[in-house]
């Protein structure tokens, strides 16, 4: 099992950046258009950013951080999301150096120390992602939730050719062990061939899908990948 932060030399993660759309499903499906995208320089920092936009949903979600001897640490974290009339604003500050995390979430304050590493709800695709490419099968992190620091796990449990609106992809799936609700799903598909970018994210809850984001369109280091007919 891969655990936290990759130790030793990193792998050197290509910048992508995807059109998405978030489906959130109920009594009326919410259909949401977004940017998802990976920055990183020849220094090892780097930015992961998440943006989707419908009606009355929007989200703005960022992980910025540094690679040092292979781990990648995030430096910030920040999201703002809005469902209807509810409000949502998370703001996280790494100091390494002093081994300590203050933030916020919504008006509340928290601190927390970093004695051992940790991880924001986004900066775990990294060292997963460089994990997979090494050909790690499972993986366990820890990272903030909400308020708090929790384990988080993962681990690969099949492949599909996958059906995107502009082709078909080969993707490896990641199940979510940890943390879950009773009766709850949470499923990655990523793409071996094109470096493990994740293609898909969904939810289930009881057998049915809450939530979807698909890639529709993606550039790798700025070239668009032409998906399978």
């Amino acid at each position: 099992m891969v655990t936290c932060l990759i130790a030793g030399q990193s792998l050197a993660l290509s910048n992508y950046r995807a059109e998405i759309t978030a489906t959130r499903h109920g009594a009326l499906d919410i259909k949401l258009d977004g940017v998802m995208t990976f920055f990183s320089d020849v220094q090892g920092n780097w930015s992961l950013q998440l943006e989707t936009d419908g009606g009355p949903i929007n989200s703005f979600e960022r992980s910025v951080g540094e690679t040092v001897e292979g781990q990648y640490r995030p430096l910030s974290y920040q999201r703002d999301s809005k469902v209807l009339f509810f409000k949502e604003h998370v703001d996280w500050q790494f100091d390494w150096g002093k081994e300590w995390l203050t933030g916020y979430v919504k008006k509340d304050f928290f601190e927390y120390s970093l004695a051992s590493p940790i991880h924001d709800p986004m900066s775990f695709q990294l060292p997963m992602r460089a994990a997979l490419m090494e050909g790690g099968k499972s993986f366990a992190f820890q990272f903030m939730r909400h308020n708090r620091p929790v384990a988080l796990k993962f681990e690969v449990i099949g492949e599909e050719l996958l059906l995107l609106p502009n082709g078909r992809v080969h993707t490896l799936i990641i199940k979510q062990l940890w943390p879950l609700q009773s009766k709850q799903k949470k499923l990655i598909w990523v793409a071996p061939e094109l470096e493990f970018v994740p293609i898909r994210f969904a939810t289930f809850d009881d057998g049915k899908i809450e939530n979807d984001i698909l890639v529709e369109r993606l550039w790798l280091d700025d070239e668009e990948v032409t998906f399978q007919p």
